[in-house]
């Protein structure tokens, strides 16, 4: 991982969950691999590295992983970074920023519930 740029080298887990995957059209490529990173490691470094201004991206990607890894609560969240990164990494607005993300989905799923309750389709 030398040609990573010093910025993204610093939220880099040593327990990185990487996956290598086949790319039929670079198979002619010796010296290059591809790797993949798991949702719960991608929700890890994206909780450990949580832009929280409003132009931000990672507010609706974390929504999306822990939709993705079916998770509901900030515990189970901050059990998965935990299995990445020591918790104590963790910036406090980080982790005020997933309880934000937590609190949006479960009223996200109650106007949901809703909806669906008071539908005839």
């Amino acid at each position: 991982m030398d040609w990573l740029n010093d910025g993204v080298k610093g939220f880099l887990a040593h327990t990185e969950d990487l996956e290598a995957q086949q790319i039929p059209e670079l198979d002619g490529l010796q010296n290059l691999r591809i790797y993949t990173p798991s949702p719960e490691y991608l929700l890890a470094m994206k909780c450990i590295a949580a832009r929280t201004d409003e132009t931000s991206q990672d507010r609706g990607d974390v929504g999306f992983l822990m939709r993705k890894l079916s998770i509901s609560t900030e515990e189970e969240v901050f059990n998965i970074v935990g299995q990445f990164y020591p918790l104590e990494r963790m910036h406090v607005r980080s982790r005020y920023f997933v309880g934000e993300v937590v609190e949006e989905l479960r009223e996200q799923r109650e106007s949901e519930c809703r909806f669906g309750e008071g539908s005839n389709l």
